[in-house]
């Protein structure tokens, strides 16, 4: 199978991401290549992982997903073919190649485009943050008031004592992750999140990345606290996240 060649700083054999400069969104960090794969491959890798390997043009085949990542990419891969191309990238796989070895190390998700936290909160009653209500004078060009955000959303803890805070109806994005277990310990997931944090700061229209993880999960847990997640919610056997991503909270932390 032909290798991608190049080589990384400092000399290194590694992976020439030849393949993917064209792709849009495509990311690059000091050890990974982020590929949002086209709903072909995406199909290819729940279908066959050894012609997925091959159109890629992988060293060697990624892991087959368990039972239950399965359910899930395949509950996003339906989702994903309700989407033009433009937002594909927000409900597809975005695959984690480790250059110097160009094999897949992991893969990572947005779970469907941005939407209203609210919004976000009606289809994912699971999902328990404290809901920051809104006053209505401060919501422009949103018709949905804090009231009936919060008579809608009781599930997720929202009151009317919370701190009022126009970003509690900016556009969110829940993120999911996950590392082969060959690739654990060595930083990857951080890496990989953490330039999707960054590239979020870049989105128009983006407020805040979600995400989950179970209480058990302490590894998955300091990876969010690496990445600037706060937990904002929790549940028996779950903690839930946060990071401000907006370009109001970029430009107010003069980053």
């Amino acid at each position: 199978m032909n290798g991608l060649g190049g080589k990384k700083e400092g000399g290194e054999t590694g992976g020439d991401p030849e393949a993917f400069r064209a792709r849009p969104n495509r990311l690059t960090t000091e050890r990974l290549e982020l590929v949002p794969l086209t709903l072909d491959e995406f199909a290819l890798y729940l279908s066959d992982v050894d012609a997925f390997a091959g159109a890629l043009r992988l060293a060697e085949p990624p892991s087959e997903p368990d039972a239950e990542t399965s359910a899930a990419f395949n509950w996003l891969f339906e989702n994903a073919l309700a989407l033009d191309a433009a937002s594909l990238c927000w409900s597809t796989l975005w695959a984690a190649i480790l250059r110097s070895e160009n094999r897949v190390a992991g893969f990572l998700c947005f779970k469907g485009p941005p939407r209203p936290l609210f919004d976000f909160l009606e289809t994912a009653p699971n999902f328990k943050i404290d809901v920051e209500t809104v006053a209505p004078d401060a919501v422009n060009g949103n018709a949905q008031t804090a009231e009936t955000a919060v008579n809608g959303n009781a599930q997720g803890g929202a009151s009317a004592d919370n701190i009022v805070d126009a970003s509690a109806l900016t556009a969110v994005v829940e993120i999911g992750y996950g590392v082969d277990e060959a690739f654990r310990g060595r930083g990857m997931a951080t890496e990989a999140v953490g330039a999707l944090v960054d590239w979020g700061r870049e989105r128009e229209g983006v407020g805040a990345f979600l995400a989950e993880t179970l209480t058990a999960n302490l590894p998955s847990r300091r990876v969010l606290e690496k990445c600037g997640f706060q937990r904002c919610g929790e549940s028996d056997d779950a903690f839930f996240w946060r990071v401000d991503v907006s370009r109001r909270a970029t430009e107010k932390n003069g980053v």
